[in-house]
């Protein structure tokens, strides 16, 4: 049987400015499973971090160094291309970062 393609949909962020695509899977600790999973929906990935953002940026600013936690105000930054939409905002070891995908055939 073929997979359902995950597909965009509106994204309606948390209080904290996270979010979670509610058609992706809850992945476990395994780099594997997630790449799996990426192969079989044929989906180009990329990260955008808050850490990338300059370090005047309000949200890098309170999160960073006054120990904020929220991160609704940031605009996560959408790669180059088209056809981009969001899988996830979440919190990671290097703080929060967003999820961007599109199929693999778009350039």
């Amino acid at each position: 049987m073929e997979a359902t393609l995950i597909q965009a949909v509106n994204v309606v962020r948390q209080d904290d400015g996270m979010w979670y695509h509610p058609d992706m899977p809850a992945f476990t600790e395994s780099v594997d499973q997630f790449r799996e999973w990426i192969t079989e929906q044929g989906l180009q990935v990329e990260v955008v971090k808050l850490a990338e953002e300059d370090e005047a940026h309000p949200v890098y600013a309170s999160y960073f160094y006054g120990g904020g936690s929220n991160v609704s105000e940031w605009a996560p930054r959408e790669p180059d291309g088209n056809g981009w939409f969001m899988l996830s905002i979440v919190d990671t070891d290097d703080g929060p970062a967003c999820l961007w995908a599109r199929r693999s055939q778009i350039q």
